[in-house]
């Protein structure tokens, strides 16, 4: 498995090799070496997602497919082998596929980063594609200035692929430092137990 990921990041640094590619030739590689049922099917598969995600809207649709393919053998499994890794990439990419939605303007084909000011049902990728489009939005859209209250509740934490990407590491990282120190804690605590079993005697 870890050499797959070295075969990756290799291909990714490659000059003449997309990401699209890059995330072809390794699930070719996890599919010719992994059983569907294994861990490392699902895995390969939550990260394949997540990289065709990251290569742009127009990557969506395999994004997906390859969610759906991840949860599909995730339940396929025994719940015996699940594990925090499997688990986190389940929830990375759910929320980052989870929450493309493309432009209000159904002229662009852009992903949508901002909400409309007025009634957060419509996204759009710039102000010039809601302004474009405005003339067919304000007939649904319920602008009143003096009822512009914040965000809703639901819309609140959406955020951009990079900000999503930002928050999966630092959560990776403090979860990882939160266990090293229980790891440490536990060590420390096992240690003096038996310094004290040893005075003892």
């Amino acid at each position: 498995m870890y050499c797959l990921m070295i075969q990756a990041k290799q291909l990714e640094f490659s000059e003449n090799c997309s990401q699209e590619e890059v995330a072809d030739e390794l699930f070719d590689e996890i599919v010719q070496q992994a059983e569907k049922d294994s861990e490392h099917y699902v895995r390969v598969c939550y990260c394949v997602a997540l990289r065709y995600a990251l290569c742009g809207p127009r990557y969506m649709g395999k994004a997906k497919r390859f969610l759906n393919a991840a949860e599909q053998a995730d339940r396929d499994r025994l719940p015996i082998f699940d594990d925090n890794d499997v688990s986190s990439l389940r929830t990375f990419a759910k929320d980052l596929i989870g929450k493309y939605e493309p432009c209000g303007n159904p002229d662009c084909a852009d992903h949508a980063l901002w909400d409309c000011d007025c009634c957060f049902q419509v996204s759009y990728c710039s102000k010039e594609c809601q302004r474009k489009h405005w003339d067919q939005h304000h007939q649904s859209c319920n602008f009143a200035p003096c009822k512009r209250t914040k965000k809703p509740h639901h819309l609140a934490g959406r955020v951009g692929v990079g900000g999503l990407i930002f928050a999966y590491l630092v959560s990776s990282f403090t979860l990882n430092k939160q266990r090293e120190s229980a790891r440490r804690t536990t060590e420390e605590q096992t240690n003096v137990r038996h310094r004290k079993t040893l005075k003892v005697v």
